[in-house]
C-alpha cells in the first residue's frame, strides 16, 4: 500500500506544471524519460494491484498497450500534447493506464507470446528511432531537428536494449522450463 501511494506521488508530482514545463522542455526529456517514468509508475501500481482476473485480458491488454504507445509516438500527437495542455494530461494518464494494463496483461499470456511481443515492442521503438534520427525535416513541429535526432538515438538504443534483454528472457525462461 504504501509503494502505491509513494507511486502515485511520483506521478502526481511530474504533473506539476513546474515539473511538467520541464520535461516539455526537449523532445528526449518528454519521449523517452517522462514516458518512461509514467509507464513505469503504472506498470509498477499493476504490479501491486489487486484486480479479478480475466482470461481474454491478457491478449486485449496487450492490444492495448501496442496501440496506445503506437498512437502517442505519432509525431502529431506529440505536437497536440504540447499546443493543447489538456491533451497533455491524457497523454499522461494514458502512459499510466498503459502502464498499469501491461504489468496485469503479461502474467496472463504464454512465454511465447510475452517473448513475441518484447521483440514487436523492440523493433516498434527501433523503427521509430530510425524514422527521428534519419529524418531530414522536423517531424514534430514542437521540437527542433537537433532534438529530433536526439531522440532518434536515444530510443534505437533503448530499442537494442530491450532486444538485449529480450533474448537474454527467452534463454532464462528455456532454462527454467528444462529443469
Amino acid at each position: 500500500m504504501l509503494l502505491q501511494i509513494l507511486l502515485l506521488l511520483v506521478a502526481f508530482f511530474i504533473l506539476v506544471p513546474p515539473v511538467d514545463n520541464f520535461f516539455d522542455a526537449t523532445m528526449t526529456r518528454k519521449v523517452v524519460i517522462q514516458e518512461g517514468l509514467f509507464l513505469a509508475c503504472g506498470f509498477l501500481l499493476g504490479k501491486n494491484a489487486s484486480v479479478p482476473e480475466d482470461k481474454y485480458f491478457g491478449g486485449w491488454g496487450l492490444f492495448f498497450f501496442i496501440f496506445s504507445l503506437m498512437f502517442w509516438m505519432i509525431p502529431r500527437s506529440i505536437d497536440i500534447t504540447e499546443i493543447h495542455e489538456g491533451f497533455d494530461y491524457i497523454y499522461h494518464a494514458d502512459m499510466i493506464l498503459s502502464g498499469f494494463i501491461l504489468a496485469k496483461s503479461l502474467p496472463q499470456v504464454s512465454f511465447i507470446i510475452q517473448f513475441f511481443f518484447g521483440l514487436y515492442i523492440s523493433s516498434m521503438i527501433v523503427a521509430l528511432g530510425l524514422v527521428f534520427k534519419s529524418e531530414q525535416t522536423p517531424i514534430c513541429s514542437a521540437y527542433n531537428l537537433y532534438q529530433q535526432h536526439e531522440v532518434g538515438r536515444v530510443l534505437i538504443y533503448i530499442g537494442l536494449l530491450f532486444y538485449i534483454l529480450t533474448i537474454i528472457f527467452l534463454f532464462k525462461k528455456a532454462i527454467e522450463m528444462k529443469k
